[in-house]
Parts: C-alpha cells; sequence; structure tokens
C-alpha cells in the first residue's frame, strides 16, 4: 500500500526548531496525518462497535474473575460482586472515556505507517483492545508487572481475541523491557518488508511514580526499541501539573497524574520529547501526543544519574538509594561510569 502524502508544514511548526537538530533525521510526514485523524474524532462519544466489543469480552472475564473471588471470600452475591468489579475497572480504564479512546483508536488507525505498538502497562487490557480492534494490521508488544488477579485472565481473553498480534510480557517493565527487547526487534526485523523494525506507537502507562515512567521510556530508546522521531507517544493520566484537573470518583485530586506529568516535564524540558497535541481536564483524564525529538539513544540521561533524580525531581540521594537505587540496577551503572572513567584517552 501506497504511503499517504500530506504536507509537513503543520507538523514543523508544531515541532519548531527542534524537528531539525544537526544531522537528526526529520519527524516523518505521517505524524502529522495521525495528529490531523485524531483531532477528527475529538467530539465523538461514541466507540465503535469493535472496540465496544473488545471491551464487553474484557469486563466478562474480569467480572467472572472478580465473582470466584468474591464468592472464595464471601460465600455469597458472588455474581453481583464481579460485575460491580467489572464496572469499577471500566470506570478507572479508558473505556469510561469514549473521547479518548476514539481518538486513540484513531491514532493507530490513521495511517498504515503504524504496525508496532509497544506499551507498557496492560491492567485489564482495554488500552489493548484500542490498538487491536482499530487496525487489523497492528501487534502489540505488551509489558505489564502482573500482579492483579484479574490480569492473568484479562491476558487471556485478549491472545484468544487476537492470536499472535497479541504479545505480552510479564515482569517489571524496568527489568523486562531491556531483557526482551534484543528478542522482540529479531522478530520486528524478520517482518520489515511489510512493517517496520522498531515501535511505531510507544503508550506508557504502568508505574505511575515519576521516576519509573521516566524509566521506561528510557529502556524503551535506549534499547533501541523506540527510535527518535521515527515512534509516536502517546501518554496517560497526565495533566498540566500547575491547574491539574484529575480527580477520583469523588472527585478529589488524583495523585497519579502527577508522576507521569512530572516525567513528562522533564523530557520536554531537555529536549527529548515534544507535545503535538494535549487534552488536559477533559473529564477526569487527561492525555497527550507527542514526538520524541532526542538526537538518538544516547541522548536520553540514564535515571541512576544524580542530574536526574536530584536536580530535575528534587529527591535526596538517601531516598534515591533507599527506594529506587536496586531497582533501576544502578550499582551495575555506577561501574560501568567508573570503568569508562579511569579508560585511557585515546587521542585520534
Amino acid at each position: 500500500m501506497p504511503r499517504p502524502h500530506s504536507s509537513r508544514s503543520g507538523l514543523l511548526r508544531l515541532l519548531g526548531p527542534l524537528a531539525v537538530l544537526g544531522t537528526q533525521q526529520e519527524a516523518p510526514v505521517w505524524f502529522d496525518l495521525a495528529l490531523q485523524r485524531a483531532r477528527d474524532c475529538s467530539s465523538e462519544r461514541q466507540v465503535p462497535a469493535g472496540m465496544q466489543r473488545a471491551f464487553s469480552a474484557i469486563e466478562h472475564a474480569v467480572a467472572v474473575r472478580q465473582s470466584k473471588t468474591v464468592l472464595l471470600q464471601a460465600g455469597a452475591r458472588a455474581n453481583a460482586g464481579g460485575e460491580e468489579a467489572a464496572r469499577g475497572g471500566r470506570y478507572w480504564s479508558i473505556a469510561h472515556h469514549p473521547e479518548q479512546a476514539t481518538y486513540y483508536g484513531r491514532v493507530v488507525a490513521s495511517t498504515p505507517n503504524i504496525s508496532n505498538v509497544c506499551e507498557v502497562g496492560f491492567n485489564a487490557g482495554h488500552s489493548t483492545a484500542i490498538w487491536l480492534s482499530s487496525n487489523p494490521a497492528a501487534r502489540t508488544f505488551t509489558f505489564d508487572i502482573g500482579t492483579l488477579d484479574y490480569t492473568p485472565r484479562a491476558m487471556r481473553k485478549m491472545q484468544r481475541l487476537f492470536g499472535g498480534r497479541f504479545n505480552v510480557f510479564v515482569g517489571p517493565s524496568e527489568l523486562t523491557v531491556p531483557l526482551e527487547a534484543p528478542q522482540i526487534l529479531r522478530q520486528m526485523q524478520k517482518t520489515k518488508l511489510t512493517a517496520s523494525a522498531w515501535c511505531d506507537l510507544l503508550h506508557v502507562d504502568g508505574d505511575h511514580d515519576t521516576m519509573p515512567t521516566y524509566n521506561d521510556f528510557f529502556n524503551m530508546f535506549s534499547s533501541g526499541m523506540a527510535r527518535c522521531n521515527q515512534t509516536l507517544v502517546l501518554m496517560d493520566d497526565v495533566c498540566d501539573l500547575h491547574n491539574c484537573h484529575c480527580r477520583t470518583k469523588n472527585g478529589r485530586p488524583w495523585s497519579p497524574c502527577h508522576g507521569p506529568s512530572r516525567a513528562l516535564q522533564l523530557m520536554t524540558h531537555l529536549g527529548l520529547m515534544t507535545i503535538l497535541d494535549k487534552h488536559f481536564g477533559v473529564a477526569d483524564r487527561g492525555w497527550v501526543l507527542a514526538a520524541p525529538t532526542c538526537q538518538g539513544a544516547h541522548a536520553w540521561p540514564h535515571p541512576c544519574d544524580p542530574s536526574v533524580w536530584r536536580d530535575h525531581f528534587h529527591i535526596t540521594e538517601r531516598n534515591f538509594k533507599k527506594g529506587l537505587w536496586a531497582r533501576f540496577q544502578c550499582d551495575d551503572w555506577e561501574a560501568q561510569m567508573r570503568t569508562e572513567m579511569a579508560a585511557p584517552f585515546t587521542v585520534l
């Protein structure tokens, strides 16, 4: 299928001077097309039928699992408890927000250039259902810690619905992304004649603390799975930190928005990411469509680097080493830095 043509001017106006840095490649034209197609659906309130069927299948799986849990714990009202859990799961998911669900679906279905969707965070699989039901040519590479009791059942449901198009890797993303990246890239390379050999779309919606969110982006780009100016980015649960509208069912501020928002703020400040489109204050959610305007994988500061956690996130050394040092395998990073510093300089 021929690739669509559109004017570069709209995207370049959005990217500004960061669109071309040195010899790096310009952002592809299809970014602009994806942005325009997504904006066209901003007022829609009804999700497509295929997407709705996928949502219902997931929620049935969650309800069955939760019904068994309620039956074991209380011995009564199992079905009612499971259905309530499923409804609660929908409220906290993108499925409860048709504007966002339709926007996401338009992005992934907007051009034939999107074939590999990489995502951190699965939960019950609503966003995964959007990618796979909206674009029959898309396949997902999904990373999730898998600790929620209904998540395995939802994953099995996705595999039955979409077969080999749904690829999932269970475990902490700070470990599984760098571990599985070589295998995934080899798999992508085998189909490079019909699809790209990297993630065309990246969605990060896993751990909602600031540093883990940044770390997920770091691992995706440093591993080569995501590429600067080649991978379109969607981020969920973000807000304007000066006027955050993320709320719970009871109207209270929802703190999990703050972590991803701070990570996004850092990435834009460092010139690693440029926001193309933002939706803040829509209902109780916010999301952004962004372009990674970095100059290569080396441009991403390592999360163990003190300039990241101390200067940008204002985390004390004691707190960082107490909670995140081991999680991000900073001992390995520190040893590597010492080795590089001790290596003799070569004069060419």
